[in-house]
């Protein structure tokens, strides 16, 4: 496959508990790179040691997930901020379009054998199967 070619691939993240911690700074971070508001370092693939690896660029990247909390990628980003400042105001700020957009492609989850923790975040409407 060609640079070309590789630059023309979309490469889709489906987030399991997308309006979690992990999921919300991962997108965060992603779409705050794409727009070059935050830095690359830290990224693995980012090593001279993966430079040969043809990967999609992290521009093709596209999210969605579920979840079954009802909630939205932007509050949670914004909360994350308020409570631990790992998202720069700024950054959410810039990204927040891009968020929203994504938010459209969160969808609800399901909670069928995943437990009591992750029960407790459920909507009463997911537990009941509406």
């Amino acid at each position: 496959m060609t640079k070309k070619e590789i630059k023309k691939r979309k490469l889709g993240v489906w987030l399991i508990g997308a309006y979690g911690a992990v999921a919300t700074c991962v997108v965060a971070g992603i779409e705050g790179i794409k727009r070059g508001l935050v830095s690359k370092a830290g990224l693995v693939t980012e090593l001279p040691q993966f430079a040969d690896i043809k990967l999609v660029p992290l521009e093709n990247i596209v999210f969605g997930g579920c979840d079954v909390r009802r909630d939205s990628l932007v509050e949670a980003a914004y909360r994350i901020h308020r409570t631990s400042g790992l998202i720069g105001r700024d950054v959410l700020d810039a990204i927040k379009p891009e968020l929203e957009k994504i938010d459209a492609r969160i969808v609800d989850g399901v909670v069928i054998n995943c437990g009591h923790a992750v029960e407790e975040f459920a909507e009463p409407s997911i537990l009941r199967n509406d």
